[in-house]
């Protein structure tokens, strides 16, 4: 055992014996620490501790393994500190692992035959984490790389070793066969460490000090995740693909995760209501990459929801059923296979093509046999083919299973509506209310249902936060918006005729409701919403206003 006060002031440029140093920086993980370390022993010739300001046991149970522990202030950088534990390592490879990561002994022998090797300079290893939701994650990580002053890590978050490996040249690095097992992700652990608050704070520090670092602006965006964090979440979405636009073309390889930047801001200009600019960002992504699935599916899903049925076909047919490239950054973001099968039954149920669209939902759950929404989409498949029994027995299943669900809460709404039932149908979809598309289309169901049942205050309430993600919420938005007197806000991306289809059906409940107050006023609103709605003003006539 050998242990040092303090960590070296500068790196050595060697020469280091034969053999891996394996290098963490820790602080208070005596709970995960032994496992970790055990895993390493019999494949590395050096563990390498950094500690910086544990209270526990974590520097004793290092030490009991053989390790070099050296001390370090934290100084909310990542980066430095990772660095100031290469500097103990004193051999020729550097392994790069955490505290609540193992080595998987299956791969150890692949970790001794590529160092071996006389002239790489990095390999990559897959770390594979077990998320808080059950879901496994699998991501290539640059880990494994050569004993040099000249490879360092950078950035205080998210840090990494691949602006130094740019620097000497190296533009990918080949696969070791080296496996890590993360266990960091349980929720009790999240929650105890509170790194996504403590990461969050390094973010928004580093893009303020550093604002062209793409990476960063890239990394600050993904981790707005909540829905209080939308509007900052576009602001560094915006921002990162303005970088990302002034790359030169030979450096768009260094950032693997461009495509999805791109999809990322089409998905939160979609969530905005606007669709048009959200279509325009990912065709703008395409442009660079035009063979990338996760841009491609996006732009089906997009042209579906502007009502643009066969361009959107054609793009969710090109993902229907591919297979993303091992290692691909955000490849899992399509869910090959299921989420093109999705759209593509809602499209032929829109278009009235019941055999495409019970396909289309069996193809998707044969990909995925518990995807809510594919079994909503089977649902919903029946009811279109007037089988209300097994509909229903399907719906029990669903409620069953997923009681909560907001997508099953929508969808009870949904036929609770069909059978009559207007109290349970305004109960469920208040329930299913949230920021996401589910919530949303909850919320213009509910706003027409209010309106429906006479209660036009609390439907014309709904309109700040009701966005036109697609075709029907924006024919409910619209008839909100008529109602309340106020200027007509249609995206200049929908079909007219698309969503005069869903106009002319809330009419005709409006109207079998016998709410001749409401059409009225429909009727009165409506020739100054002709220009953005072509076709508006006889449509409330044939309704016979």
């Amino acid at each position: 055992m050998t242990t040092t006060p303090t960590v070296p002031l500068h790196r050595e440029a060697g020469p280091f014996a034969a053999g891996v140093s394996a290098c963490l920086i820790v602080r208070n993980e005596e709970e995960l620490l032994p496992e970790c370390l055990a895993s390493l022993r019999p494949w590395v010739e050096q563990i390498c501790v950094l500690d910086t300001g544990s209270t526990d046991r974590t520097v004793a149970i290092a030490q009991s393994f053989g390790a070099t522990v050296a001390h370090a202030p934290w100084q909310d950088d990542f980066a430095a500190a990772r660095n100031a534990s290469l500097a103990l390592a004193r051999h020729d490879w550097i392994l790069v692992l955490d505290a609540d990561e193992t080595l998987d002994s299956a791969t150890g022998p692949a970790l001794r035959a590529v160092v071996q090797d006389g002239t790489a300079q990095a390999f990559v290893v897959m770390q594979e984490a077990v998320l808080s939701d059950g879901s496994v994650r699998s991501q290539p990580v640059v880990r494994l790389f050569r004993n040099r002053p000249e490879i360092y890590f950078s950035r205080p978050v998210h840090e990494d070793v691949m602006d130094s490996l740019f620097a000497l040249g190296l533009r990918s690095a080949a696969n070791s066969g080296v496996r890590i097992l993360n266990r960091g992700h349980s929720p009790e652990r999240v929650k105890a460490r509170d790194r996504a608050g403590r990461n969050l704070a390094l973010l928004r520090r580093r893009v303020q000090e550093a604002p062209e670092d793409l990476y960063s602006t890239w990394k600050l965006a993904v981790s707005l995740d909540q829905p209080e964090q939308a509007t900052e979440r576009h602001q560094a979405l915006h921002a990162a693909c303005a970088l990302a636009d002034r790359l030169p073309a030979q450096q768009r390889q260094d950032h693997p995760y461009l495509p999805l930047l791109y999809a990322g801001l089409g998905q939160c200009l979609c969530q905005r209501g606007e669709l048009g600019e959200a279509i325009r960002t990912v065709e703008r992504g395409m442009a660079l990459f035009p063979d990338n699935l996760v841009l491609v599916f996006h732009r089906g899903d997009l042209l579906r929801r502007i009502g643009e049925t066969e361009a959107a076909a054609r793009c969710l047919r090109q993902c229907l059923g591919a297979s993303p490239r091992p290692g691909a950054a955000g490849a899992d973001a399509v869910v090959p296979g299921v989420l093109p099968a999705i759209g593509l039954g809602l499209l032929a149920l829109e278009a009235g093509n019941l055999d495409a669209a019970t396909s289309m939902a069996g193809l998707a759950l044969r990909f995925d046999p518990n995807h809510i929404e594919a079994r909503c989409l089977r649902v919903r498949t029946l009811v279109a083919g007037q089988q209300f029994q097994e509909a229903m027995a399907e719906l029990d299943r669903l409620v069953a299973t997923s009681p909560t669900a907001p997508a099953v809460q929508l969808l009870g709404g949904e036929l609770a509506w069909l059978q009559g039932d207007r109290e349970l149908a305004v109960d469920l979809w208040r329930k299913a209310l949230g920021p996401t598309d589910t919530g949303n289309d909850a919320r213009a169901q509910l706003a027409i249902g209010e309106l429906v049942s006479g209660s036009r205050a609390a439907a014309l309430l709904h309109l700040t936060d009701l966005a036109a993600r697609d075709v029907p919420t924006a024919a409910c938005r619209l008839i909100l918006e008529l109602m309340g007197r106020g200027r007509v806000h249609l995206d200049a991306a929908f079909r007219p005729e698309a969503v005069l289809r869903h106009v002319r059906f809330w009419l005709r409940e409006i109207a079998a409701a016998g709410r001749r107050d409401v059409l009225q006023s429909l009727a009165q609103a409506a020739p100054a919403a002709e220009a953005a709605l072509p076709g508006i003003c006889s449509l409330l006539r044939e309704n016979g206003v």
